[in-house]
């Protein structure tokens, strides 16, 4: 199973120049709407650089959510932290 633009549908390949926004969400560069859409940007690059990344956007928000069930401040927990966490709630890691 491959991954596919949103746009277009049309498979991305490794050397593909893709835009990876906050909402986690790929797409050929020439597919993406910059016009309208320029700050939701995250990541802009080749397919195999770009796939895996999670958005910053993201990290913050679950970073927040760790922080308030924690009694934390978000600025002391890192991004493996957040990923960790991540992956264990999805089951992961055991």
């Amino acid at each position: 199973m491959s991954l596919c633009c949103r746009v277009c549908r049309i498979e991305l390949k490794d050397n593909d120049c893709v835009v990876l926004d906050d909402f986690g969400v790929l797409r050929h560069h020439h597919c993406y709407d910059y016009e309208n859409y320029q700050e939701f940007v995250d990541s802009v690059g080749k397919f195999e650089n770009v796939r895996g990344k999670f958005p910053r956007f993201l990290l913050n928000v679950y970073k927040e959510v760790i922080a308030m069930g924690d009694n934390r401040s978000k600025e002391d927990i890192s991004d493996e932290e957040v990923l960790a966490t991540l992956a264990y709630t999805l089951g992961y890691l055991d």
